[in-house]
């Protein structure tokens, strides 16, 4: 597995979601889907919910713009993970 956030936990048998605490103590841990929304991935926070996710009901795009810090803490561990597998399938095919 490649580095891994220390505000981030895989859920195992679910490439896709993942449980990301907040930066703020005292603040529950979300569960973070990237699948949703057309790979923009949904949060619980109180910014995905209030701020990001209704432009996305309305049929905004999935962008930057419409991630929480959550989203993209996920997303980054879920890049690095891809990244680390395609490196070891290309090692044991040379």
């Amino acid at each position: 597995m490649a580095r891994m956030s220390p505000y981030v936990s895989r859920i195992v048998g679910e490439p896709m979601r993942f449980m990301v605490r907040s930066r703020r103590p005292g603040v529950p841990v979300y569960l973070v889907d990237l699948q949703s929304y057309r790979g923009n991935g949904q949060c619980g926070c109180e910014h995905f919910t209030f701020r990001c996710e209704p432009r996305l009901v309305r049929g905004s795009v999935p962008s930057p713009a419409n991630r929480c810090w959550h989203i993209e803490q996920a997303r980054q561990v879920f890049l690095d993970d891809c990244l680390h597998g395609i490196r070891q399938h290309q090692q044991k095919t040379k």
